[in-house]
């Protein structure tokens, strides 16, 4: 079975919380990413080898559930992994045969859970929806009657109806309505409609403290007077520089000696982290994606040998800032003491970090054909350099998040 070097990218999936319940493992061949095809047996064979033995599953989904597409002849002969950490996904043009009904009922008998991938109702699927876990219903395959229509239809069975390319609240909110109750898609990063609503303090006190922290004229006994204000923020800093991640053996007890030993940048990157982690109406996982796309840009600026490469993570975290904030970027920017590149970079993605920027955003969507691979060459950045990029920052970002926010279980739901 081939093992070549792949691109690997996770979507969340979220439940009617907004908390991670699973995620679906996307794929590409690095050798395929211009030209190229390969078959669905062999893309699934891939995914299942580079994510369960080279990467190790932990890392990749945090002992979440793995959502994977199968082909048939996968459902009649699976590979010897754990049930309860993989999601079967029958690829929508599959043919519903007896064969694949009786595959799939022995899969289920085994515990397994099955899911109908890219779901548009025709009669073929009547065979086999009794014996499905989870229908994913494509928002943009359905108008809004097709989609009340086929959530009605799927009524009929036991079923969990998942979501898929969410791209706003509002529909989060109609499907919400409708019975869904799994979310997958990019709503969570872009900003909720807040237009004739006031900014809450919470959000103003932390735009303060985001200002202060890159004001280039603030010293270090100005960062410490702005961050002792806030007991919660205090009290995290020391548990981080405190955690094994830095090995330091003697106690660390004042804010002081914490921004001695991690240096002024680190404190800058901890406080804006931990400062948009406590605002209350946003959920945990903005802030995963959040933290895994800035350590991303901070990793290939250092693989690239840039100067000022940890402004890099500044730059990926910022990125963000519209969706915790609930205002356009432009406007948020325009009150922060960045420099002209930085914010060219955030909003027009221009110059050497919006071209960073911009290919981790491309690879966090698995829009890998969206990233221009000729403009990172000068940069000695190729798509292997991004893969191992992507898989330090999740496990960096699964790791730290445990010490900011606590970690969620780990221990997969046997729900489905």
């Amino acid at each position: 079975m081939s093992t070549q070097q792949v691109l690997l990218a996770r979507q969340p999936i979220y439940d009617r919380a907004l908390e991670i319940a699973a995620y679906e493992l996307l794929y590409r061949p690095i050798d395929l990413l211009v030209t190229g095809d390969i078959s669905g047996d062999q893309a699934t064979s891939e995914v299942i080898v580079h994510a369960f033995t080279e990467l190790g599953l932990g890392i990749v989904t945090d002992g979440k559930r793995a959502f994977i597409n199968f082909t048939e002849g996968w459902f009649k002969n699976p590979p010897p992994f754990n049930n309860n950490l993989i999601v079967m996904e029958i690829l929508e043009d599959t043919e519903v045969t007896d064969s694949l009904v009786s595959s799939t009922l022995k899969l289920k008998e085994q515990g397994y859970a099955i899911a109908l991938d890219d779901f548009v109702y025709e009669e073929k699927w009547e065979k086999i929806l009794p014996h499905i876990d989870i229908v994913k219903v494509d928002l943009r395959k359905h108008t809004k009657k097709e989609l009340i229509q086929t959530t009605k239809k799927l009524g009929r069975y036991h079923c969990e109806l998942l979501a898929e390319k969410v791209e706003t609240y509002e529909e989060l909110l109609y499907c919400k309505g409708l019975g869904f109750t799994l979310f997958q898609g990019f709503f969570l990063s872009k900003p909720q409609n807040i237009e004739g609503k006031v900014i809450p303090t919470s959000k103003l006190v932390v735009m303060q403290l985001l200002q202060e922290l890159q004001d280039p004229d603030s010293k270090m006994t100005d960062i410490e007077a702005w961050i002792s204000r806030d007991p919660s923020l205090t009290y995290k800093i020391l548990r981080i520089v405190n955690s094994p991640a830095y090995g330091i053996r003697n106690q660390i007890d004042s804010l002081q000696q914490a921004i001695t030993i991690l240096g002024l940048t680190q404190i800058q990157q901890w406080a804006s982290i931990i400062a948009l982690s406590q605002l209350s109406d946003k959920p945990n996982a903005l802030v995963l994606t959040s933290m895994v796309r800035a350590k991303m840009c901070e990793l290939i600026a250092l693989r690239s040998q840039l100067k000022n490469a940890e402004s890099y993570f500044i730059l990926g975290l910022f990125s963000t800032l519209d969706a915790f904030m609930d205002r356009k970027l432009e406007d948020i920017l325009d009150s922060l003491p960045l420099s002209e590149d930085l914010n060219d970079a955030l909003l027009n993605h221009s110059g050497v970090n919006g071209i960073i920027l911009h290919s981790v955003i491309c690879h966090e969507q698995a829009r890998w054909d969206g990233i221009n691979w000729d403009e990172l060459q000068p940069l000695k950045i190729n798509a292997k350099v991004v893969e191992e990029a992507y898989l330090h920052s999740v496990d960096w970002a699964q790791k730290s998040f445990s010490e900011i926010i606590g970690s969620p279980s780990n221990e997969p739901s046997n729900k489905y």
